[in-house]
């Protein structure tokens, strides 16, 4: 599928039924997405998953509050985790290639999915702390707010950042890129 993902063109196609790029225009293979690029593309997907999972922990409230909890946990380890490989392949590329006003943005934008992920947290301590049902409400509302902010960012990142990371990379000599491509196969 390929709305919502990072999109570039084959060679051999007369034009893109995705964005109707004309043949003859510079195109990047896509069997030339840098591994790199992929495996942060994948890693959007985890964290997507597990934001549903983590939506759908639904019954008993104290069996919501243990899995929430859980799940919250993991969430929270992938965010991090891919909030940091981001910050150590993209963010380079992004200064390099474009400014820092892109990559600043990219901050702004981990930050605000690092401050709703808190706030998630937060709600389900109430929860926690408090049986009410409006407690447990609150939390449900922030994971839906936390899934939604990390859809939008993703799909900024797949459909711009992504993109042009990997034309960045396909073409670039820059050591850091080479390294990297190279190691995860490319």
């Amino acid at each position: 599928m390929l709305e919502g993902r990072v999109h570039v063109c084959e060679d051999n196609e007369s034009s893109c039924h995705v964005c109707s790029a004309p043949s003859g225009t510079n195109r990047i293979p896509l069997v030339r997405v840098p591994p790199v690029i992929l495996k942060l593309q994948k890693e959007h997907e985890s964290i997507l998953q597990q934001s549903r999972t983590l939506l759908s922990a639904r019954g008993n409230p104290r069996m919501v509050k243990r899995l929430a909890s859980m799940h919250l946990a993991r969430l929270e380890r992938l965010v991090t985790q891919h909030q940091k490989e981001e910050e150590r392949i993209l963010i380079p590329i992004v200064d390099r290639y474009l400014d820092s006003h892109a990559s600043k943005s990219i901050h702004r934008e981990h930050l605000e999915m690092v401050k709703t992920l808190r706030l998630v947290r937060e709600r389900l301590t109430q929860v926690e702390v408090s049986d009410q049902p409006k407690s447990l409400e609150a939390f449900f509302k922030s994971a839906v707010t936390f899934d939604s902010v990390a859809h939008e960012h993703f799909l900024h990142e797949e459909n711009v950042i992504y993109w042009f990371a990997a034309i960045c990379i396909t073409r670039s000599t820059w050591p850091a890129c080479k390294k990297e491509n190279s190691a995860r196969g490319s």
